[in-house]
């Protein structure tokens, strides 16, 4: 399945935290991101790139601090669920196309060798 960065739709052009430059503990220059799990969808955070491996230094902090409303709570997960079986249906779509692609070829080699062996007799 494809990914896809659902971020942007969350930023606000006028928003200066967007703009301000957040370090974890390496110093490191975070990224905002947004949470898209059913309990967080769409709220915004900062992270140590390394967060959850070895690496990390655990820096991790919500930019939102307000709650995200129930009916976006519930929505925003139906949505993402229903874009990834949309995927995978369009993947699925393009498999069963090159199969059909594969199995048309087949029949006109197998036509042409029928039709060969024909003349040869």
């Amino acid at each position: 399945m494809r990914s896809i960065n659902l971020t942007n739709l969350c930023i606000e052009e006028d928003d200066y935290t967007t703009k301000k430059k957040v370090y974890c503990n390496h110093g490191l220059v975070v990224r905002l991101k947004t949470s898209w799990t059913s309990n967080n969808p769409g709220k915004r955070y900062w992270s140590c790139p390394y967060y959850g491996g070895p690496r990390s230094c655990n820096f991790w902090c919500w930019k939102d601090k307000e709650n995200i409303d129930p009916r976006s709570k519930f929505v925003i997960p139906k949505l993402i669920q229903k874009l990834g079986e949309l995927e995978n249906i369009v993947e699925s779509s393009q498999t069963s196309a090159l199969h059909l692609n594969w199995l048309r070829l087949l029949k006109k080699l197998t036509s042409w060798e029928i039709s060969n062996k024909m003349m040869i007799v």
